[in-house]
């Protein structure tokens, strides 16, 4: 079940995108010419070549367009569905669904009677796949209105079902019942979900996140061919236009929980042993939301280690720092029983950070452990100084500024090496845990549809979101001199052969790895000779034949 939802997910963001791109003449384009490059398509359309690319990607992942060496793309047979996706369907972008099922949607528009019909027929496609991207745009947004506000009581549905108005409770019902996610033959004032129906309702709230972007992909062609850069503006009051943030966060802790047992026997390994002297006396987590990953760290340590037993004599004091101060009321809310601080904190600047934990007597790094979960693609973008640690680039990775253009992806990943060895300059003994998300190029995303990691490579790079893929975030830290520990590093899904996401505990040496330059010539030559003295060594054509042959090859390591 996990498969529909992703594909639903997939349809929230990909037909959005297809009547844009058909709506601009891409698909006519492309039928006409065959073949065109990126630059020919970007002039003869009017796009932003930023979000354009990102919208390229996704019409490549869905397998509809395939792109050459040249960086020219072409249309393939499956590209040719893009005519069956519905003139209106956008319209259930702007519908309001906890009105529908409340009855505050007054005559006529009270009915997704038609919708459903359009649903139940495969929306006429002839494709199964389209017909779960179409259904993207109905059902996830339709489930969600059905629970609680918070999302989180599973058991809510059916009780939910029973006491709609009607319209809405007959519509439902039946659009449930014929899809088998309602009993056939259960009980019209109590409702029972059937088994297909019980396991999309309790993982549902997976879709949260993508569903939270609803503002932005309800301009998407804005996004892609306008000129006003408003989409991603923020609005007077400093809140977000592009995106609901308070559901951002409830979905993404959601999403969230299932990766922090391999983060709790981390904790388990630093906290469970009778040196407490040699243990963090701090946690500071960046980027704290709301204090519960705090709060889940405190309740690892008081219940699984020694440290625990130990809080009387050696106690530890948590942490939270956020950009957000609406955050840091919840945090404090969160961690009412708990020993705390909160502080406002900005991920792009350490420095202020440390300065800022030093004023409040905190003024050891050595005794603090730094602890953030997806946060570091949130840093906003500067351009690097242009410092010696260059990082591989993977030619596949969109990023793109609030004006829709694209970023340089070198610029971008360096910046990524520049803003972690800032971070390295504070780190202490403990050094950092962190979680974070990455990026697939096009090909692997097509060739695992059904993860989650279209939509995800989608949404962040449409809201300018600066994922990279995990071996260039492990390059970066490289670069800047942290490294991870191999015991502790695990990535996700563990089966399959890429990783979204990377779990890394990351500690300070004094050294760093980076990408070979012209500049490293002479002290690579001179090593060659000191190594093969009988000149059975690499010359200097060879050294860059080999470094350009292989991203991991021929990488110096420097002192710090």
């Amino acid at each position: 079940m996990l498969e529909v939802i992703n594909r639903y997910c997939h349809g929230y963001v990909a037909v959005p995108v297809i009547v844009a791109c058909r709506a601009h003449g891409l698909f006519e384009l492309l039928e006409q010419q065959g073949v065109l490059g990126f630059a020919a398509l970007v002039e003869r359309l009017h796009a932003n070549d930023g979000h354009f690319r990102v919208a390229l990607n996704v019409l490549e992942s869905l397998g509809w367009l395939e792109r050459d060496a040249g960086d020219a793309y072409r249309l393939t047979h499956q590209g040719a569905l893009h005519a069956r996706v519905p003139d209106d369907v956008l319209a259930l972008l702007a519908l309001p669904f906890d009105d529908y099922l409340r009855g505050g949607v007054p005559g006529d528009d009270c009915s997704l009677s038609a919708w459903f019909e359009r649903s139940l027929r495969g929306w006429d496609a002839h494709d199964a796949l389209l017909a779960d991207l179409l259904d993207g745009l109905l059902v996830p947004s339709l489930l969600l209105a059905l629970r609680a506000p918070d999302g989180r009581d599973a058991q809510l549905g059916p009780a939910v079902l029973a006491s709609l108005p009607e319209p809405a409770r007959g519509e439902v019902s039946d659009y449930f019942t014929r899809r088998g996610w309602l009993e056939a033959d259960g009980d019209a004032e109590a409702p029972a979900l059937s088994a297909a129906g019980s396991m999309l309702w309790a993982r549902m709230f997976n879709a949260a996140t993508v569903l939270s972007y609803r503002p932005m992909f309800g301009r998407i062609g804005e996004l892609i061919f306008g000129t006003d850069g408003s989409v991603r503006a923020a609005t007077g009051d400093g809140d977000e236009s592009h995106v609901d943030r308070t559901l951002n966060v409830q979905g993404s802790g959601f999403g969230h929980q299932k990766y922090f047992g391999d983060l709790e026997a981390i904790l388990v390994s630093i906290f469970d042993t009778e040196d407490f002297d040699a243990q963090p006396a701090y946690v500071v987590d960046m980027g704290c939301g709301d204090g519960t990953l705090l709060k889940h760290i405190y309740t690892v340590i008081t219940t699984r280690t020694r440290r625990g037993w130990a809080l009387d004599t050696h106690p530890l004091q948590l942490i939270g720092v956020d950009f957000n101060r609406k955050s840091l009321e919840e945090t404090t809310r969160t961690l009412a029983d708990i020993p705390h601080l909160t502080l406002w904190g900005d991920i792009g600047d350490p420095r202020q950070l440390l300065a800022d934990l030093e004023a409040a007597g905190v003024d050891d790094p050595d005794r603090i452990l730094h602890v953030r979960t997806f946060l570091d693609h949130e840093r906003p973008f500067r351009e690097p100084r242009g410092e010696a640690m260059a990082v591989a680039v993977s030619g596949t990775t969109v990023h793109v500024a609030a004006d829709g253009r694209a970023l340089p992806e070198a610029a971008v990943n360096l910046g990524l090496a520049e803003h972690l060895h800032r971070w390295a300059g504070i780190l202490g003994a403990h050094g950092l845990i962190v979680l974070e998300v990455h990026s697939l190029p096009p090909a692997v995303v097509r060739d695992n549809l059904d993860s989650e990691s279209l939509h995800y490579d989608a949404f962040h790079a449409f809201s300018g979101q600066l994922l990279v893929e995990a071996t260039t975030f492990l390059d970066a830290a490289a670069a800047a001199g942290l490294f991870q520990q191999a015991s502790s590093w695990r990535k996700y899904p563990r089966s399959l052969p890429f990783a979204r996401i990377t779990l890394s505990r990351l500690e300070k040496r004094d050294y760093r790895i980076r990408q070979v330059s012209e500049a490293d010539l002479p002290a690579l030559l001179r090593l060659e000779a000191a190594c093969w003295p009988d000149g059975g060594g690499f010359d200097s054509s060879a050294i860059f034949r080999l470094d350009a042959s292989r991203r991991d090859a021929a990488l110096p390591c420097a002192p710090k």
